[in-house]
């Protein structure tokens, strides 16, 4: 299944502040997810490393890029808001860093089934934020809202 919508979508300025952080999509498929955060200046903390704000960011895009990824053959026909987020930072967040988030097929046709017969659906996102190493710095839990277009 072709996903390059989601490199556009993430990578270009249809998504500006993904755009200002330089997110960019390192893997795509139906049922997994990974975007990645540069080690760039602009995106650090005072003290040198990613901003709290820039890592939730990258898990909170990446949470929204798995059920438009997972429900890719929906693209265009539904808009997407997160309605809940926490995330539990357990490291430090230095270098570049990756995220995570899987959707399992099952999910991915109960959500379908959900959002097309009602024309909304919620569905629960789990994402995890790692160092370049695979050291995990991050977990991250959303609740993502979709919608039929009218």
């Amino acid at each position: 299944m072709d996903l390059s919508f989601l490199k556009t979508f993430i990578e270009s300025d249809m998504m500006p502040f993904a755009h200002t952080l330089g997110l960019q999509v390192a893997d795509a498929s139906p049922t997994k997810v990974s975007l990645a955060l540069p080690d760039k200046k602009s995106n650090h903390n005072h003290v040198g490393f990613a901003h709290a704000g820039a890592q939730y960011t990258l898990a909170e895009l990446t949470s929204g890029a798995m059920s438009f990824a997972a429900l890719a053959e929906l693209a265009g026909q539904f808009d997407l808001l997160m309605l809940q987020g926490t995330i539990n930072y357990l490291k430090r967040g230095d270098g570049d860093l990756y995220s995570v988030a899987e959707m399992s097929p099952e999910q991915a046709a109960q959500l379908r089934e959900e959002l097309t017969i009602t024309g909304r659906a919620k569905t629960p996102q789990k994402v995890e934020l790692f160092k370049a190493d695979g050291t995990k710095i991050a977990e991250a839990d959303f609740l993502v809202y979709l919608r039929l277009n009218q």
